[in-house]
């Protein structure tokens, strides 16, 4: 039976990504900025009430409507319905904000500015995928873009007679690499990264790599050399690192979702335990609440060194039923309903209030307050964290724990 929920926001506003009638700079403490009428607690309702968290726009979604908040393209956006809801799989995007989507028919969307058109500025563009070098008909199922600019994208062989004279089984899919999303739109450029014949799952990026995960709950890394953390592994060389390679810290572990920020990764099994990897934040006087979280992804092992991935451990082992990575903060949502924050507060983006502004150096527990409410999500932008509540449940304080989980 369908319940009520609502999305409740804090974090960087300067674009109006959050708050577009007031812009306040941020939002320090959780407020609420969309109301989900037909909650289905079968799926994963973040993919659909908050379809795209960026740098400068957010995307909400609600009864096959979706609203852009923000700026995109460089152009700024008042709050705008669109009709694709329905048909839309993904959408994807850089720091200027959103650059297309993926259709259920697995057409690869683009949007153009068109500044003429006031209320809605953005045209769609079909995008034509025949140049890649794949099966004559494909399906796109994901495409992600790095901080570094460079963009991946994930096709999968449809089911046509013409596709076994390539060989290609039902399950396999292609993942390739373009050096930027003009060559993408183009049709130029293109490297193969390799046939994932397990499939590809799901397909995040950080400023630097790629993590794909495959259909039998395996993570993969590759990416740029000169940021190994980013990988999970130590590459012999930059061929190896460019090259797709399991995270052995990971293999024999089902991993069932993978999230990324631009220097950090997380990691959710299928037991519930979150595991990270990434690079540590700097220390200085103005990032000291960074020190908890440098610390969290510069653990070392009983021999002293540094290990790859790191398993998170909240209130003595909790089970974590979501995950959420932004920047430069992470945020749990443990099994019984409670949530963790970690990182940078700069921006409010912990929804911590005014008073602990830039002081989330310890794991702070997000209070969910309020008759029925129960978090049943978590997503974050880069700056940003955005719960989905159910029941019109709000947040109405937080605090930081005196005592480390």
């Amino acid at each position: 039976m369908a319940k009520g929920a609502v999305v409740l926001a804090a974090g960087f506003n300067a674009h109006g990504q959050l708050d577009p009638a007031t812009k306040p700079t941020s939002i320090s403490s959780f407020k609420q900025i969309s109301c989900v009428k037909d909650y289905d607690p079968g799926i994963e309702w973040t993919k659909h009430a908050i379809p795209a968290a960026l740098w400068s726009s957010t995307l909400l979604y609600d009864s096959n409507k979706l609203t852009q908040l923000g700026t995109s393209g460089g152009y700024p956006q008042s709050p705008v319905d669109w009709n694709i809801a329905p048909s839309v799989v993904s959408f994807f995007g850089d720091i200027s904000g959103i650059k297309g989507f993926v259709s259920e028919s697995g057409k690869l969307y683009s949007f153009l500015p068109h500044p003429s058109r006031q209320n809605d500025p953005f045209k769609r563009q079909i995008v034509n995928t025949e140049d890649l070098p794949s099966p004559r008909n494909v399906h796109v199922t994901h495409v992600t873009i790095a901080g570094n600019g460079k963009v991946c994208v994930a096709v999968h062989a449809a089911e046509d007679p013409g596709n076994l004279e390539w060989g290609r089984q039902p399950d396999e899919d292609d993942v390739y690499e373009y050096p930027e999303l003009n060559c993408l739109f183009v049709g130029c450029c293109v490297k193969n990264i390799n046939v994932f014949k397990e499939g590809v799952t799901d397909l995040v990026a950080t400023s630097t790599s790629f993590i794909v995960l495959t259909g039998d709950h395996r993570v993969e890394t590759f990416g740029d050399p000169r940021y190994p953390a980013l990988l999970a592994r130590t590459p012999r060389d930059r061929s190896h690192a460019e090259f797709r390679s399991v995270v052995s810290a990971l293999d024999g572990i089902p991993i069932r979702k993978v999230v990324a920020g631009s220097w950090m990764v997380a990691a959710l099994s299928e037991e519930n335990d979150v595991y990270v990897w990434g690079h540590a934040l700097p220390q200085s006087p103005a990032k000291k609440d960074h020190a908890r979280l440098s610390k969290l992804l510069n653990a070392v092992n009983e021999n002293g060194e540094r290990e790859d991935v790191h398993l998170v451990d909240i209130a003595g082992g909790a089970d974590v039923q979501d995950v959420a990575v932004g920047d430069e903060h992470i945020v749990l949502l443990a099994t019984d309903g409670r949530v963790w924050g970690l990182g940078s507060n700069e921006y409010g983006q912990l929804g911590l209030g005014e008073e602990v502004k830039g002081t989330a150096g310890e794991w702070a527990l997000l209070r969910a307050t309020g008759q029925g409410a129960k978090c049943v999500e978590v997503k974050a932008g880069p700056l940003t964290t955005f719960l989905v509540v159910m029941n019109e449940g709000v947040i109405k304080d937080a605090e930081v724990t005196k005592k480390e989980p």
